[in-house]
């Protein structure tokens, strides 16, 4: 079952029921009057209009992970035999395979502007494909176990993933011929992310037992401004005046600026 909680107005849930097994990936339809997910391992994909549950998709294969288009037309699904679907939603859930995959895909989403798709396997590589031309495909290697989620922030500029290999990678969508920013500091799989509204933030989702119980989420700036202001409550000093010359700017007309509001 789904539970709906009220943010507004509080008071107990709403309970959702229809589905066989377990729930995951729910995903809100752009009006916010309905939502999808997986169910039955995978195997169903419901739709509900927040009081009942319906299948709309019988896949073929197990699929792993959904993503919904940002213009609301397009459901994408990736699959354990490693296809990558698109489901035509005004036209009665038309199927599309856009991609064939060697190996099983475990995660999907797409860009901001929706002009690409990103996908990600079990090995660990992520692939940007062209909505507008399939053949256009674009390799981003480096994590070293499955991919669990690619999320994008707000802005349109970042992708973030996470993966079993226990690291995010954090990755400028105008510079992907870059290496990402790899977020390493992680005690197991990584099962999720999510950037804050004000794309200040990531949030990334560890799995959790016993042994790492209390390090189930950790949060990330992801803003310069932002993170001066964590650092800033550590630093001691100011930068010495060799320091303002190798570090910032040599410039003798560049006046020194405090590294730190706080210090004196």
């Amino acid at each position: 079952y789904v539970e709906v909680y009220d943010l507004k107005n509080g008071g107990e849930p709403q309970r959702i029921s229809g589905y066989v097994h377990d729930v995951d990936n729910l995903i809100f339809t752009n009006d916010g009057k309905g939502f999808y997910s997986r169910d039955n391992a995978g195997m169903s994909i419901r739709l509900s209009d927040m009081s009942t549950a319906k299948e709309v998709i019988k896949p073929k294969e197990k699929i792993n992970h959904i993503a919904l288009s940002p213009d609301g037309k397009t459901l994408a699904g990736v699959g354990q035999a490693g296809n990558l679907y698109f489901w035509d939603i005004a036209n009665g859930y038309a199927e599309k395979v856009f991609h064939k995959n060697k190996d099983a895909l475990s995660a999907v989403g797409f860009t901001r502007d929706g002009k690409k798709v990103m996908i990600g396997d079990v090995e660990g590589i992520v692939k940007q494909i062209e909505i507008s031309n399939a053949s256009a495909v674009r390799v981003l290697s480096g994590h070293s176990a499955s991919i669990e989620e690619i999320v994008f922030n707000f802005a349109g500029t970042f992708m973030a993933t996470a993966s079993n290999d226990k690291t995010v990678r954090l990755w400028n969508l105008d510079k992907l011929n870059q290496q990402p920013i790899v977020l390493s500091d992680h005690s197991d799989w990584v099962r999720t992310a999510v950037f804050t509204a004000d794309d200040e933030q990531l949030l990334a989702g560890i799995n959790s037992n016993a042994e790492h119980a209390k390090e189930t989420i950790h949060a990330w700036p992801t803003r310069i401004e932002t993170m001066s202001g964590l650092l800033c409550a550590y630093i001691t000093r100011h930068l010495s005046p060799d320091e303002w010359d190798i570090y910032v700017d040599p410039d003798p007309t560049v006046k020194d600026e405090k590294t730190c509001d706080n210090l004196k």
